[in-house]
């Protein structure tokens, strides 16, 4: 960056993004493998217990228990970077 000669203050916001961006792969790489080591039922009792209370926050979800439970059975953890385009 110093060859570029950016200023300090966005050398600074690059290498803390940079960081942030190493933190946020490391963070989903540990997801990723505990979720490969659990049982197909503790994966779904983890991911009930992360998203149930989202799911409340819905009306739909909150009025009916059933489609809550069904739903939660189909959440697929996707990861992606930060700013990364899903389709």
């Amino acid at each position: 960056m110093k060859n570029m000669k950016l200023p300090q203050e966005i050398q600074d916001r690059v290498i803390s993004y940079l960081q942030y961006i190493q933190q946020t792969l490391n963070h989903q790489n540990e997801l990723g493998e505990f979720f490969k080591m659990i049982s197909p039922s503790l994966k779904e009792e983890v991911t009930r217990f992360i998203f149930s209370e989202q799911l409340k926050q819905n009306l739909i979800f909150a009025l009916n228990s059933a489609v809550k439970d069904y739903v939660i059975t189909k959440i697929e953890l996707v990861m992606s970077q930060p700013e990364e385009i899903k389709i």
